[in-house]
């Protein structure tokens, strides 16, 4: 006996398992039991995006959405043009099957806001959502908003930023979630306001920093959960775009070293971060070349560096809104489609590097809208848009899966030990077993199942076993 192939049975020997094929299978196939007792290959497929509901929460025009999810529940948050812009907040709620249910609307100041300047976010701590808005009279405030059902109420006002007699022009929210707290940049005749915010109970406190930032226009922000730090992103002149690292803790704000960007006159910036790939992502509408474009950036430090700005579109999105799907491992692009009548539009961007690639263009639905603003309901898997419907100019929320690329992976059962044609049997190494149908393994290396259903040494989910020749795995029982 002078080789592995002599002390082997064929086909591997132990727990080798006859099934019947869904689809020609290969040698060395790993494949997925089916509910019906077949077994088919670990595949990729692609998942179309679908509209799943609309419905008005204002039966009134409407400015300014912004909508946060959390603990089950979600908030939009607007000026109500026809009850003196107040700023206004509904609480919803939408089912398994993305429909939209909303309570009744609740005033958080009865006084004018100031249209577009306003934000919300979750704060995971205490199951509260904070919301921020800027008046036109001056002065820009906070509650904690608590929701039971689809019922909401408001706790104490706050101040958001002290001394600003003119109201934010612009206002970014977002959980930091190292140190429990909602970090707010507004931004103020061009200077940049950070604040510290906390909740207790039902009350907000903050701690203020101001910073000599130049700031045009277009404030955005997103928590990196890898370095623990906010990813600031903002318009200091038409054509240039600017970054910055935010270091925060409960005593303040830090700000990192300024990295700028040219760019076409440049508008509607909103900036993610993707923790599968670790880097930061801000997708903008570039109206110089008439184009929707993002750029893919590194953090190192307290500094970023973006990389190649990359066309997604060549339609013009305009209120640009994006969120991160870390079920999904992509980023929803969406909003206003000016080339195209209106309509929402939306496209799912995956990063590969320093390079964003986009799995196509979608209509949401085939009505115009204005205002556009994403949150992400991860237990049901819908996003929620919240827009102004371009017709009565109504505020109204939208809801609708992503288009993504979807693997059966998480089924794999086993490997095929030799070919085997569609609906014939044949035998599959399960689990304990030792599979010798490979070629090119590197002796003593682990390897996993890719969602391609390809074997390899980059670690997924799905661990197989170890290589023991450079055909042969051995596929060790993991439980």
């Amino acid at each position: 006996m002078s080789n592995l192939s002599e002390l082997l049975p064929t086909g591997g020997g132990q727990n080798a398992v006859d099934f019947v094929a869904s689809g020609t299978l290969s040698s060395g196939q790993t494949v997925v039991l089916n509910s019906n007792g077949t077994v088919s290959a670990v595949a990729e497929s692609n998942a179309a995006l679908t509209h799943a509901d609309t419905a008005t929460f204002e039966s009134a025009v409407s400015y300014g959405q912004k909508v946060a999810y959390g603990g089950g529940k979600f908030v939009v948050m607007y000026n109500d043009n026809g009850n003196n812009n107040y700023w206004t907040v509904v609480a919803g709620e939408l089912n398994s099957s993305g429909d939209l249910t909303f309570g009744t609307p609740l005033v958080v100041l009865s006084t004018a806001g100031k249209i577009d300047s306003g934000d919300i976010a979750y704060h995971e701590g205490s199951g509260k959502f904070v919301c921020a808005h800027s008046q036109a009279n001056g002065g820009t405030y906070g509650e904690a908003l608590t929701v039971s059902g689809t019922s909401i109420s408001k706790g104490a006002l706050a101040d958001i930023v002290v001394q600003d007699a003119t109201g934010g022009n612009s206002v970014a929210l977002t959980y930091d979630a190292h140190i429990d707290r909602v970090i707010s940049v507004v931004n103020v005749s061009g200077t940049a306001y950070t604040g510290v915010i906390n909740v207790s109970g039902t009350s907000l406190s903050r701690v203020q920093n101001t910073s000599s930032l130049s700031i045009n226009a277009w404030v955005t922000t997103a928590y990196d959960s890898d370095t623990e730090q906010v990813l600031f992103s903002y318009r200091t002149s038409t054509t240039n775009i600017a970054f910055n690292v935010l270091t925060c803790t409960t005593s303040g704000v830090t700000f990192g070293s300024t990295t700028n960007m040219s760019a076409g006159s440049s508008g509607y910036l909103s900036i993610t971060y993707d923790s599968s790939q670790s880097k930061g992502l801000l997708a903008f509408l570039d109206f110089t070349n008439s184009d929707t474009r993002a750029v893919v950036l590194s953090v190192s430090g307290t500094t970023i560096t973006a990389g190649t700005q990359t066309s997604l579109t060549t339609d013009n999105i305009e209120y640009l809104s994006s969120i991160y799907l870390p079920d999904k491992n992509l980023t929803v692009v969406g909003g206003r489609n000016d080339t195209v009548s209106g309509y929402i539009s939306a496209m799912s961007v995956t990063i590969s590097g320093t390079t964003p690639t986009s799995l196509g263009l979608g209509t949401v639905t085939a009505d115009a809208v204005r205002q556009h603003n994403l949150a992400y309901d991860s237990v049901n898997e819908y996003l929620i848009a919240a827009v102004r419907d371009d017709g009565p100019d109504y505020g109204a929320a939208i809801t609708y899966t992503p288009a993504f690329v979807s693997t059966n992976s998480a089924d794999f059962i086993g490997i095929t030990a030799e070919a085997i044609s569609d609906t014939a049997t044949g035998p599959v190494n399960v689990y304990g077993g030792i599979n010798e149908a490979q070629t090119g393994l590197t002796i003593g290396s682990d390897y996993y199942v890719q969602d391609d259903g390809s074997l390899s040494t980059t670690a997924s989910s799905v661990k197989v076993g170890q290589a023991i020749s450079a055909t042969t795995i051995n596929m060790m029982d993991l439980t």
